[in-house]
């Protein structure tokens, strides 16, 4: 799945430095690019179903996976540094750091109430393409993100993509667009089960649906501040607000 979305950038890609405006319209451009380095906070939150690939229990045998009825549902609080720049008219360039906080629950017949809390550092960086015609826009941002969580037997990885179509207009940019996300978390630890008391387990999760729609805006607060809102709907519900200085 990962391969076919790289190939969908490359081709993404292309398609986005074609739209961008001629260089003989030079004075008009640059007039609408951004400063060119930026330094911002982001709070982002996000609520999504997962499917079980692998739950192993020490005291039963085989893997669990296949247990019906099995719900799963994550919830993720993150607040992260980002710093970025446009190396080209097309091309941002980006990093972060910062903190996460995540609980994960799981309830079926078998195993009740296992709920995985976590907390720790997510960093991770990416790159957004854009193009545009007019008022128009479209862009397209790829990032990979990984975690040091505060246990050495737990994991999250995520690798996203979100493209967007939008407007400019006299008091900022409105946009529409989705995003796609593919999520791998694992945990070991100790739950309770029933009959045989506190046992270890060994559980990784997937997203449950890997898109999701999404709508924001974004403004200019005099030459130096950006202000950008995000919400997410569908199979996955998420929000996001950051403030970023450009120098």
């Amino acid at each position: 799945m990962r391969n076919g979305m790289m190939g969908l950038l490359v081709c993404c890609w292309a398609v986005l430095v074609s739209a961008v405006p001629a260089a003989g319209q030079g004075a008009e451009r640059d007039a609408r690019l951004p400063l060119p380095f930026g330094i911002g906070v982001n709070i982002y939150h996000q609520d999504q179903g997962y499917d079980l690939t692998s739950l192993k229990v020490d005291v039963l045998e085989g893997d669990l996976a296949a247990l019906e009825n099995i719900e799963i549902d994550n919830d993720v609080t993150e607040v992260n540094l980002k710093l970025d720049w446009w190396a080209l008219p097309f091309l941002d360039l980006f990093g972060i750091v910062g903190f996460v906080d995540g609980q994960t629950d799981v309830d079926n017949d078998i195993i009740k109430n296992l709920s995985v809390d976590y907390e720790g550092v997510v960093y991770g960086g990416g790159v957004t393409l854009v193009g545009g015609w007019e008022s128009f826009f479209i862009s397209l941002t790829a990032a990979i993100m990984e975690t040091e969580l505060d246990t050495s037997t737990s994991s999250v990885k995520a690798f996203i993509v979100s493209p967007k179509v939008g407007v400019v207009t006299r008091y900022g940019a409105l946009w529409g667009g989705a995003m796609y996300q593919e999520t791998d978390e694992h945990h070991e630890g100790v739950i309770d089960v029933p009959i045989f008391g506190r046992v270890e387990y060994d559980v990784e999760f997937e997203q449950k649906e890997s898109w999701n729609g999404s709508a924001g805006y974004t403004t200019g607060v005099g030459e130096h501040w950006q202000i950008d809102l995000e919400a997410g709907f569908g199979n996955r519900i998420h929000a996001s607000a950051s403030a970023t200085y450009r120098f």
